[in-house]
């Protein structure tokens, strides 16, 4: 028996159905770039496109620029370099709190601070989605000896950039300052700032990177340190520092969350 005839109007419809075939496996190549897919395609009179989707994967977090703020120094400039988070993070030896930070005019968020009797001071604020181009940190009050550094990452989880924080002031006598406190997520860059209130230098444990030491000339006569450390795993994390001892020591450190 032979095949019936397809005339003109049933040309035209498979013709048609050929088309939306291409143009709905390539909507699915466009709109979901980032999801594992595949597409099935079986014509008996219908059409059926089955297209299963994957989850997102996190962004890499990663460190776009760092910098130093000198010696009392309580204005200084800073490129974020297209990264979407700002942190900074700072020593001083008295007992006055800082109040505010600002990048390119924008407030900061307060994360966390400690206080040493022996008046010294850490803490860590953050910007979520800095300015662009070379802008302005400036700290409030001014003076004081304050001292701090600056991290500016991309890849950052926007709506929650902070994962934990922690401080402490333990170890003065000894030649270990250091803190230990837990992550939730894996991916997490760590950054820190620790003072010591003699003219002793510091020097970074493993893993960590100093970019930024100031032996001595903190007021003149005490030491204080940045560093940074990731990606981490989530669970237990210490950032700490080794000199030939430590004197009223201060150290606070942060947890950056990886995005997205």
């Amino acid at each position: 028996m032979g095949q019936p005839h397809v005339g003109h109007y049933g040309m035209q419809l498979e013709k048609g159905f050929n088309n939306m075939k291409k143009l709905l496996i390539l909507a699915g190549l466009f709109f979901l770039p980032w999801a594992a897919h595949a597409a099935t395609i079986t014509q008996y009179g219908t059409m059926v496109i089955t297209i299963s989707s994957g989850t997102a994967s996190a962004t890499s977090l990663a460190i776009t620029s760092t910098t130093y703020s000198g010696d009392n120094t309580t204005t200084w400039s800073m490129d974020c370099k297209g990264g979407n988070l700002l942190v900074v993070a700072y020593v001083k030896p008295s007992n006055t709190r800082v109040t505010g930070i600002t990048y390119n005019g924008v407030a900061l968020s307060y994360s966390t601070e400690t206080y040493n009797t022996g008046n010294s001071m850490a803490g860590v604020w953050y910007l979520a989605s800095p300015a662009t181009g070379s802008n302005s940190i400036v700290v409030s009050p001014s003076g004081g000896n304050f001292n701090g550094g600056a991290v500016c990452l991309t890849g950052s989880k926007i709506s929650s950039p902070i994962d934990s924080a922690s401080c402490s002031t333990a170890g003065g006598g000894s030649g270990t300052l250091g803190v230990t406190w837990s992550t939730t997520n894996s991916g997490d860059w760590l950054i820190d700032a620790g003072f010591s209130n003699n003219g002793n230098a510091m020097s970074a444990s493993g893993g960590q990177t100093a970019f930024w030491t100031n032996t001595g000339g903190v007021d003149a006569y005490a030491s204080g340190a940045g560093s940074t450390k990731g990606p981490v795993s989530s669970g237990s994390q210490t950032m700490s520092w080794t000199a030939t001892s430590f004197a009223q020591p201060s150290i606070c450190a942060v947890a950056v969350n990886q995005g997205p």
